[in-house]
């Protein structure tokens, strides 16, 4: 493969950098492809190859009119593209990366990918049986590409390309932060993903970065600021044109603290009603991890040397016959006998 196949001499050096960026972005891609061809009777050129040509045709032709790439002023745009996608296979070898080997979860990119890929890290249906090749429940290109626009990790506003996988058998939809499945009934469910880098914070086409979110959850914790505070600081701080709003603030927190709170208490399997609103998600995250104003069962009978006694309430102590007039410590009950009370002006040490 001569270097002249991929990069030609009358590309800029900036250009061909910029390229090269582009195809490592697009290696999810042609591992769903990959996948794909597994299944007998599959075309050599499956819907994940159209949508890798189109995305690197697009890449050729990112620059102004007026500053074409090719200096002869003939455009061989198609005609490249289709080489580079012809040989994606040895590319990827050479900059080691086994595509065949679909165990293998999706590698970080090493290189700052100038336009991001969103789509899903799931190459197989997660809900289909597997039996034997005649049957591998692939997943499979839906739509056509989608243009959204992605607020990255670097707090800059950029636009990149949304891919779904579909699942031909049961018709799951798999995006980067959830699939949306059917649940027998005739209703759509959705379950999150987890570890998505990527959230959906806007239901017309706007993502962020999940390390945006980290950022936000820091916000919160650290210095008690409000999505809304945080939508201001971003602003100022970035001077972007495109802004991030108050409700696009809002869908972060809620999309980032849900999967923090499923993972705490272990529902990784949670589903709802697909792409619901901001509050019937975060309804429903609730009722999944405990309802009555928030308490926690296992916290009322929980006891540990930190605690140093179990959840009561004043009202428990007064029952059990605590006299609330003498101050002779801290409050600690052992069968059901009084030995050390709670007095409201016990001393303390201020700092």
């Amino acid at each position: 493969m001569a270097p002249t196949l991929f990069f030609p001499a009358e590309l800029s050096i900036d250009k061909a950098f910029y390229l090269f960026g582009v195809i490592i972005s697009l290696y999810p891609l042609f591992r769903l492809h990959i996948n794909q061809r597994r299944q007998p009777r599959q075309p050599a050129r499956t819907a994940w190859t159209t949508a890798i040509l189109a995305i690197l045709t697009a890449a050729f032709r990112s620059d102004d009119e007026d500053n074409s790439p090719w200096a002869t002023g003939i455009d061989r745009t198609e005609e490249f593209a289709q080489h580079i996608c012809n040989e994606l296979d040895p590319l990827y070898s050479m900059l080691g990366l086994n595509a065949h080997n679909l165990t293998a979860p999706t590698p970080n990119s090493f290189f700052a990918v100038p336009r991001r890929i969103l789509c899903s890290s799931r190459i197989s249906c997660i809900f289909c049986p597997v039996a034997d090749l005649n049957i591998i429940p692939t997943l499979r290109r839906r739509v056509d590409i989608q243009t959204v626009w992605l607020f990255d990790e670097t707090f800059c506003w950029g636009q990149a390309d949304l891919v779904i996988a579909h699942c031909a058998t049961c018709r799951a939809d798999y995006f980067p932060d959830s699939i949306t499945y059917n649940d027998g009934t005739g209703r759509r469910r959705q379950r999150l993903e987890m570890s998505t880098d990527f959230l959906r914070i806007s239901k017309h086409g706007i993502w962020a970065h999940r390390k945006v979110a980290i950022l936000q959850e820091s916000a919160v914790h650290r210095m008690h600021a409000g999505w809304s505070n945080l939508a201001d600081l971003v602003n100022d701080f970035t001077g972007n044109q495109r802004k991030l709003t108050y409700r696009q603030s809002q869908r972060l927190f809620v999309e980032h603290f849900s999967r923090r709170l499923l993972l705490f208490h272990s529902r990784e399997n949670f589903s709802c009603d697909a792409h619901p609103s901001t509050r019937s998600l975060a309804e429903a995250v609730r009722a999944e991890i405990g309802v009555n104003g928030g308490i926690l069962e296992s916290a009322m009978t929980h006891g540990c040397t930190n605690c140093t006694h179990l959840k009561r309430y004043r009202s428990d102590l007064a029952a059990a016959g605590a006299n609330f007039g003498q101050a002779q410590g801290v409050a600690g009950l052992e069968n059901e006998e009084i030995e050390m009370v709670y007095h409201s002006n016990y001393p303390y040490e201020e700092n």
